[in-house]
Protein backbone atom coordinates (compact mmCIF):
# COMPACT_ATOMS: atom_id res chain seq x y z
CA UNK A 1 0.00 0.00 0.00
CA UNK A 2 1.29 3.56 -0.97
CA UNK A 3 2.36 5.51 1.88
CA UNK A 4 0.53 8.39 2.19
CA UNK A 5 1.27 11.59 3.49
CA UNK A 6 2.25 15.06 2.89
CA UNK A 7 4.09 14.58 -0.31
CA UNK A 8 4.55 16.88 -3.19
CA UNK A 9 6.68 17.76 -6.10
CA UNK A 10 7.53 21.12 -7.23
CA UNK A 11 7.77 22.40 -11.09
CA UNK A 12 9.08 25.65 -11.80
CA UNK A 13 9.72 26.27 -15.82
CA UNK A 14 9.49 29.77 -17.95
CA UNK A 15 6.46 27.99 -19.01
CA UNK A 16 4.71 26.72 -16.27
CA UNK A 17 3.66 28.30 -13.05
CA UNK A 18 4.93 27.63 -10.05
CA UNK A 19 3.02 24.33 -8.60
CA UNK A 20 3.01 22.34 -5.63
CA UNK A 21 0.34 19.10 -6.19
CA UNK A 22 0.13 17.16 -2.52
CA UNK A 23 -0.13 13.45 -3.55
CA UNK A 24 1.13 10.22 -2.54
CA UNK A 25 4.76 9.39 -2.57
CA UNK A 26 4.52 6.61 -4.82
CA UNK A 27 2.15 9.36 -7.36
CA UNK A 28 5.03 12.33 -6.35
CA UNK A 29 8.26 9.67 -7.68
CA UNK A 30 5.90 8.69 -10.93
CA UNK A 31 4.86 12.10 -12.19
CA UNK A 32 8.25 13.56 -11.06
CA UNK A 33 9.94 10.68 -13.49
CA UNK A 34 7.48 11.82 -16.34
CA UNK A 35 8.39 15.64 -16.05
CA UNK A 36 11.88 15.10 -16.32
CA UNK A 37 11.22 12.91 -19.34
CA UNK A 38 8.96 16.03 -20.70
CA UNK A 39 11.70 18.40 -20.41
CA UNK A 40 11.40 20.12 -17.33
CA UNK A 41 14.55 20.32 -15.61
CA UNK A 42 13.58 21.60 -12.38
CA UNK A 43 11.70 18.82 -10.63
CA UNK A 44 11.50 18.15 -6.79
CA UNK A 45 9.29 15.60 -4.86
CA UNK A 46 9.69 16.43 -1.43
CA UNK A 47 7.90 15.06 2.18
CA UNK A 48 7.05 17.10 4.82
CA UNK A 49 4.44 19.31 3.61
CA UNK A 50 4.37 23.18 3.79
CA UNK A 51 7.33 22.95 6.25
CA UNK A 52 9.50 21.01 3.68
CA UNK A 53 8.88 23.53 1.22
CA UNK A 54 9.50 26.39 3.16
CA UNK A 55 12.95 24.66 4.37
CA UNK A 56 14.01 23.58 0.68
CA UNK A 57 13.61 27.81 -0.15
CA UNK A 58 10.66 27.52 -2.36
CA UNK A 59 8.25 30.70 -2.04
CA UNK A 60 4.66 30.29 -0.40
CA UNK A 61 2.35 32.30 -1.58
CA UNK A 62 -1.28 32.24 -0.41
CA UNK A 63 -4.36 32.14 -3.15
CA UNK A 64 -6.75 29.06 -4.25
CA UNK A 65 -3.96 26.67 -5.30
CA UNK A 66 -2.33 26.89 -1.63
CA UNK A 67 -5.82 26.62 -0.05
CA UNK A 68 -6.10 23.10 -2.69
CA UNK A 69 -2.74 21.94 -1.00
CA UNK A 70 -3.56 22.29 2.72
CA UNK A 71 -7.57 21.87 3.29
CA UNK A 72 -7.78 20.88 6.91
CA UNK A 73 -10.35 19.96 9.20
CA UNK A 74 -10.88 23.58 11.18
CA UNK A 75 -12.36 23.58 15.05
CA UNK A 76 -15.82 24.15 15.43
CA UNK A 77 -19.23 22.98 14.82
CA UNK A 78 -20.70 21.96 11.44
CA UNK A 79 -24.35 21.97 10.55
CA UNK A 80 -25.33 19.01 7.94
CA UNK A 81 -26.75 20.81 5.10
CA UNK A 82 -29.84 18.31 4.79
CA UNK A 83 -30.70 19.19 1.40
CA UNK A 84 -27.29 18.45 0.28
CA UNK A 85 -27.05 15.36 2.28
CA UNK A 86 -28.72 11.88 1.76
CA UNK A 87 -29.26 8.52 3.29
CA UNK A 88 -30.06 5.42 1.52
CA UNK A 89 -31.29 2.57 2.83
CA UNK A 90 -31.42 -1.22 1.13
CA UNK A 91 -32.89 -4.55 2.07
CA UNK A 92 -32.79 -8.00 0.52
CA UNK A 93 -34.64 -11.31 0.30
CA UNK A 94 -33.98 -14.07 -2.09
CA UNK A 95 -35.80 -13.04 -5.11
CA UNK A 96 -34.90 -9.42 -4.97
CA UNK A 97 -33.62 -6.45 -3.08
CA UNK A 98 -35.44 -2.98 -2.37
CA UNK A 99 -34.08 0.68 -2.19
CA UNK A 100 -35.11 3.66 -0.93
CA UNK A 101 -34.00 6.96 0.89
CA UNK A 102 -34.58 8.32 4.01
CA UNK A 103 -34.59 12.40 4.89
CA UNK A 104 -32.26 13.50 7.15
CA UNK A 105 -33.95 15.92 9.42
CA UNK A 106 -31.17 17.54 11.34
CA UNK A 107 -27.39 16.66 12.29
CA UNK A 108 -23.93 17.92 13.33
CA UNK A 109 -20.36 17.33 13.43
CA UNK A 110 -17.95 18.90 15.92
CA UNK A 111 -13.86 19.18 15.37
CA UNK A 112 -11.84 19.52 17.88
CA UNK A 113 -7.95 19.69 17.71
CA UNK A 114 -8.25 19.08 13.82
CA UNK A 115 -10.06 15.92 14.62
CA UNK A 116 -14.06 14.41 14.38
CA UNK A 117 -14.90 14.50 17.81
CA UNK A 118 -18.54 13.96 18.19
CA UNK A 119 -21.50 14.41 16.32
CA UNK A 120 -25.14 12.85 15.96
CA UNK A 121 -27.70 12.85 12.75
CA UNK A 122 -31.73 12.44 13.18
CA UNK A 123 -34.28 10.79 10.27
CA UNK A 124 -37.74 11.67 9.68
CA UNK A 125 -39.03 8.23 9.17
CA UNK A 126 -42.35 9.51 7.96
CA UNK A 127 -40.47 10.21 4.89
CA UNK A 128 -39.09 6.66 3.96
CA UNK A 129 -39.24 5.98 0.28
CA UNK A 130 -38.58 3.83 -2.26
CA UNK A 131 -36.42 4.10 -5.15
CA UNK A 132 -36.56 1.23 -7.03
CA UNK A 133 -40.77 -0.08 -8.00
CA UNK A 134 -41.82 1.30 -11.00
CA UNK A 135 -45.46 0.66 -10.17
CA UNK A 136 -46.61 3.11 -7.77
CA UNK A 137 -49.32 0.69 -6.32
CA UNK A 138 -46.22 -1.84 -5.10
CA UNK A 139 -44.65 1.60 -4.34
CA UNK A 140 -46.83 2.99 -1.88
CA UNK A 141 -47.79 -0.66 -0.58
CA UNK A 142 -44.13 -1.28 -0.03
CA UNK A 143 -43.69 2.64 2.04
CA UNK A 144 -46.52 1.42 4.07
CA UNK A 145 -45.47 -2.03 5.09
CA UNK A 146 -42.12 -0.18 6.33
CA UNK A 147 -43.70 2.63 8.21
CA UNK A 148 -46.03 0.03 10.24
CA UNK A 149 -45.40 -2.14 13.16
CA UNK A 150 -44.10 -4.88 10.89
CA UNK A 151 -40.57 -2.32 10.53
CA UNK A 152 -39.86 0.85 11.64
CA UNK A 153 -43.28 1.51 13.71
CA UNK A 154 -43.33 5.37 12.56
CA UNK A 155 -46.14 6.26 13.98
CA UNK A 156 -44.57 5.38 17.21
CA UNK A 157 -40.99 6.45 16.64
CA UNK A 158 -40.82 9.35 14.09
CA UNK A 159 -37.30 9.65 14.70
CA UNK A 160 -34.61 7.10 14.64
CA UNK A 161 -30.82 8.84 15.34
CA UNK A 162 -27.28 7.72 15.16
CA UNK A 163 -24.70 9.83 18.30
CA UNK A 164 -21.32 9.76 17.33
CA UNK A 165 -19.08 8.95 20.07
CA UNK A 166 -15.68 7.85 18.96
CA UNK A 167 -13.42 8.45 15.81
CA UNK A 168 -10.20 6.73 15.30
CA UNK A 169 -8.43 7.87 12.24
CA UNK A 170 -6.92 4.94 9.45
CA UNK A 171 -3.38 4.99 9.15
CA UNK A 172 -2.28 5.28 5.36
CA UNK A 173 -5.33 6.58 4.49
CA UNK A 174 -5.94 8.68 1.51
CA UNK A 175 -4.76 12.80 2.22
CA UNK A 176 -7.56 13.53 -0.06
CA UNK A 177 -10.50 11.43 1.52
CA UNK A 178 -9.34 10.46 4.72
CA UNK A 179 -10.67 7.76 6.48
CA UNK A 180 -11.73 6.07 10.16
CA UNK A 181 -13.76 4.09 12.21
CA UNK A 182 -16.90 5.97 13.54
CA UNK A 183 -18.02 4.85 16.84
CA UNK A 184 -21.72 5.43 18.77
CA UNK A 185 -25.33 4.56 19.47
CA UNK A 186 -28.25 3.65 17.04
CA UNK A 187 -31.29 4.49 17.98
CA UNK A 188 -34.48 3.22 16.42
CA UNK A 189 -37.79 2.62 17.37
CA UNK A 190 -36.87 3.46 20.54
CA UNK A 191 -33.86 0.91 21.09
CA UNK A 192 -30.22 2.46 21.15
CA UNK A 193 -27.42 -0.42 20.41
CA UNK A 194 -23.80 0.58 19.79
CA UNK A 195 -22.04 -0.14 16.08
CA UNK A 196 -19.25 0.97 14.57
CA UNK A 197 -18.25 1.31 11.12
CA UNK A 198 -16.02 2.50 8.47
CA UNK A 199 -16.07 6.08 7.17
CA UNK A 200 -14.59 9.20 5.68
CA UNK A 201 -14.49 12.52 6.49
CA UNK A 202 -12.74 14.83 3.92
CA UNK A 203 -12.45 18.64 4.38
CA UNK A 204 -12.96 20.61 1.55
CA UNK A 205 -11.30 24.00 0.03
CA UNK A 206 -14.34 25.79 0.97
CA UNK A 207 -14.39 24.92 4.36
CA UNK A 208 -16.99 22.58 5.01
CA UNK A 209 -16.67 18.65 5.04
CA UNK A 210 -17.90 15.88 3.41
CA UNK A 211 -18.62 12.86 4.93
CA UNK A 212 -19.19 9.45 3.28
CA UNK A 213 -20.32 6.30 5.54
CA UNK A 214 -22.07 2.52 4.92
CA UNK A 215 -23.17 1.08 7.68
CA UNK A 216 -24.77 -2.93 8.02
CA UNK A 217 -26.89 -3.35 10.70
CA UNK A 218 -29.19 -6.68 12.21
CA UNK A 219 -32.92 -4.97 12.26
CA UNK A 220 -33.37 -7.70 14.87
CA UNK A 221 -31.33 -6.19 17.35
CA UNK A 222 -33.74 -3.02 17.25
CA UNK A 223 -37.13 -5.31 17.04
CA UNK A 224 -37.81 -5.55 13.43
CA UNK A 225 -38.44 -9.50 12.99
CA UNK A 226 -40.68 -9.30 10.34
CA UNK A 227 -39.71 -12.14 7.68
CA UNK A 228 -36.75 -12.85 9.90
CA UNK A 229 -35.63 -16.96 9.00
CA UNK A 230 -34.12 -16.65 12.50
CA UNK A 231 -37.02 -16.08 14.04
CA UNK A 232 -39.72 -18.13 11.97
CA UNK A 233 -40.15 -20.63 10.05
CA UNK A 234 -42.06 -21.73 6.87
CA UNK A 235 -41.91 -18.20 5.93
CA UNK A 236 -41.84 -18.54 1.69
CA UNK A 237 -42.11 -15.57 0.16
CA UNK A 238 -42.04 -13.76 3.12
CA UNK A 239 -38.90 -14.36 4.32
CA UNK A 240 -36.98 -10.98 4.44
CA UNK A 241 -33.16 -10.77 5.65
CA UNK A 242 -31.97 -9.62 8.65
CA UNK A 243 -28.69 -7.27 7.51
CA UNK A 244 -30.10 -3.85 6.15
CA UNK A 245 -27.83 -1.08 4.48
CA UNK A 246 -27.88 1.71 5.51
CA UNK A 247 -25.31 4.72 2.96
CA UNK A 248 -24.74 8.33 4.10
CA UNK A 249 -23.64 11.20 2.17
CA UNK A 250 -23.31 14.33 4.43
CA UNK A 251 -22.81 17.77 3.87
CA UNK A 252 -21.71 19.65 6.64
CA UNK A 253 -20.94 23.74 6.66
CA UNK A 254 -18.82 25.21 9.60
CA UNK A 255 -21.20 27.62 11.88
CA UNK A 256 -19.68 30.80 11.60
CA UNK A 257 -18.43 32.08 15.12
CA UNK A 258 -20.08 34.71 16.94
Amino acid sequence: MPAYTKWFFWIESPNVFRTAIRITKLTAEVAGERLVQAGYPNVSVLAGGLAALRSAGFPIEAGQQAAAIEAELRDGVYRVDVGKSTLEWMGRNLNNRHRGLITIKSGAMVIIGGRLSVGDIVLDMNTVDNLDLQDTGWRDLLIQHLKSEDFFAVERFPTASFRLTGWQEKEGGSPEAPGGIATGELTIRGITRPVSFPAIVAPQTDGSIKAHAILEIDRTLWDIGYGSGRLYERLGMHLVHDIISLEMFVLAERKPER
